[in-house]
């Protein structure tokens, strides 16, 4: 329509196109900043709000909400930082896209003016000088809003390709037709970044069928032996065996689905009851949910709330007592009837009398299952076929309750200490 047109339009749609290219690397910078800063202040939010029992107990209200004020004024800055970019950038092309119009229009009138075209080719000159930027200014509005994605792309990269912990290359799968026997020998295993190894040199078996108690003091070594056990991590030196078979030859999915875990720290889903434990085995009737149920010493309880197995137990078990929710983990791990049952404290939140209750059911519902437990509370695991004492990372001293109490030592020192805090109570 007229050529001299498209040589003003081609240099402005060009600068359109490249020229705020220039501050790409700004802009990811400012724009990383930015994200960074407003999941900070996420997640200090949403930890103050969860927290703040807590921190009204403990007086740290005023301390937390300076530190807010601190991440919101961050936050703040981040923004502003990352919108003079976005403007800048923003406005060459604007430049671009009304400078390249503006002539084309000149263009047009001069051509007009000159009878080069007539009033129909002169509407049409217009009409595309207009509509050869829509697509510009749209990619524009697009690419800046792509930014956002691109902030939280590094986060999201970060944890496609985040090295597993253990690697899953295990083909055996742990279908076991019985109890298995766990057996650690010479195990050792330390924390990344700690100078000294959790577990030292540990040897002992767990029966298949049997109860296996794992005592010692804080810091012993009792959890980190669970999480080996559960292959969140392989020990460093010697080997770990269930049924003859090294954890790392098993599949992952199959060996924890053959074991049932119940620790200190219980989670539970918004959901209700019935639902919460049938995560373990969706299959479960009505009947089995009860049996599992009176075994954990919570089936009455239930059958106290207004809706039964139908009550909604809110986010994390809120609406529920650390002992209710402790209790209702123990329930769906027997549920699931794996054949080995893990209770690490699972009777921490539980009374003295609820635990002996407790401790009593479980031996009759542990037969043909292999247990392990973790306790603190000695009471719990005096009637174990088998018990490990752990200090330092060490096994101090294995055998039953009546042989460890005899020798002294380090389940004696226990023992004699738990008595003291029964006794303090009871004053």
């Amino acid at each position: 329509v007229e050529p001299y047109a498209a040589l003003v339009l081609g240099p402005a749609l060009l600068l359109a196109l490249l020229g705020p290219r220039w501050w790409d690397r700004l802009l990811a910078r400012r724009g990383k900043e930015h994200w960074d800063s407003y999941e900070a202040l996420a997640a200090d939010y949403l930890e103050a709000l969860q927290g703040m029992p807590t921190l009204r107990a403990t007086g740290a209200v005023g301390r937390v909400r300076e530190r807010l004020e601190r991440r919101s004024a961050a936050l703040h800055r981040t923004t502003v930082a990352k919108l003079r970019v976005s403007l800048v950038d923003t406005g060459l092309t604007d430049l671009a896209v009304q400078g390249g119009t503006a002539a084309a229009v000149l263009v047009a009138c001069s051509s007009a003016a000159t009878g080069r075209t007539a009033a129909t080719g002169t509407y049409l000159l217009l009409l595309l000088a207009s509509e050869c930027f829509r697509p510009v200014r749209d990619l524009s509005r697009e690419w800046h809003a792509g930014y956002l994605g691109v902030s939280a792309a590094d986060g999201i990269t970060g944890l496609r390709t985040a090295e597993a912990a253990v690697p899953d290359r295990g083909t055996v799968a742990a279908d076991w037709a019985s109890a298995p026997e766990i057996r650690f020998e010479d195990v050792r295993f330390t924390h990344p970044g700690s100078g000294r190894p959790a577990l030292d040199g540990v040897s002992f078996t767990a029966a298949a069928g049997r109860t296996t108690a794992v005592v010692g003091p804080s810091g012993a070594g009792k959890s980190t032996l669970l999480s080996l056990l559960l292959r969140q991590r392989d020990p460093d030196r010697g080997s770990l065996t269930v049924a003859g078979t090294a954890t790392a030859a098993y599949t992952l999915a199959s060996l924890r689905r053959g074991i049932a875990v119940v620790s200190q720290d219980t989670y539970l889903f918004h959901a209700t009851i019935a639902e919460n434990l049938r995560i373990a085995r969706p299959a479960a009737t009505d009947e089995q949910l009860r049996a599992a149920a009176r075994t954990a010493g919570i089936d009455q309880e239930i059958a106290r709330l207004p809706d039964g197995y139908a009550t909604l137990v809110g986010e994390r078990g809120a609406t529920l007592s650390g002992g209710q929710r402790q209790r209702l983990a123990l329930a769906r791990a027997l549920l699931a009837d794996a054949p080995v049952l893990i209770l690490d404290e699972a009777t921490s939140a539980v009374d003295e009398r609820g635990q002996a209750r407790i401790v009593r059911e479980l031996a009759a519902a542990g037969r043909g299952r292999t247990c392990v437990v973790v306790a603190h509370r000695l009471d719990a695991v005096r009637h174990a076929d088998h018990i490990v004492v752990l200090d330092a990372g060490r096994v101090a001293a294995t055998g039953d309750h009546t042989t460890l109490l005899a020798g002294g030592g380090v389940y004696a020192s226990l023992v004699a200490a738990g008595r003291t805090a029964q006794e303090e109570r009871a004053a």
